[in-house]
C-alpha cells in the first residue's frame, strides 16, 4: 500500500505541472526539455505507487530524490530558454518544488515537526 506524505504530494504536483508544461510547449523549441520533465515526473510517480521496481541496489526513495535533482536541472534549462506566459510560471514552480524535494529527500534540509 503506497504511503502519501509531503514528498508524495510534491511528486504529484510535479507531475501535474509537467503535464501542463508539455502541453503548453508543444511544437515549440523547449518541447524536448518539457517532454523530458514529463517522463521523469511520471517515472517518479510510478515508483511512488509501487508499479515499477527501482533499478539496481538503490531504493525507490533514493531514485525519487535523484529524479528530483534532475527535474530541477531541466526546469532551470527551461527557464534559460525564456518561455512565455504561464509556461514560465510553471517552470519556476517546478524548479522550486523539485529543489525542495531534493533538499528534503537528501537530508540537507529537514521538515519541521508538527
Amino acid at each position: 500500500m503506497p504511503r502519501f506524505d509531503l514528498m508524495s504530494l510534491a511528486s504529484i504536483a510535479l507531475l501535474a505541472l509537467a503535464i501542463y508544461q508539455a502541453f503548453r510547449s508543444w511544437e515549440q523549441r523547449e518541447m524536448p526539455l518539457a517532454l523530458g520533465l514529463l517522463s521523469l515526473s511520471a517515472l517518479q510517480v510510478i515508483w511512488l505507487l509501487g508499479l515499477l521496481a527501482p533499478w539496481g541496489a538503490l531504493s525507490a526513495q533514493t531514485w525519487i530524490v535523484v529524479l528530483a535533482g534532475m527535474m530541477a536541472c531541466l526546469a532551470w534549462g527551461l527557464l534559460n530558454m525564456e518561455p512565455r506566459g504561464y509556461t514560465r510560471s510553471a517552470a519556476v514552480l517546478v524548479l522550486i518544488i523539485a529543489a525542495a524535494q531534493f533538499l528534503v529527500g537528501s537530508g540537507i534540509l529537514g521538515l519541521p515537526s508538527l
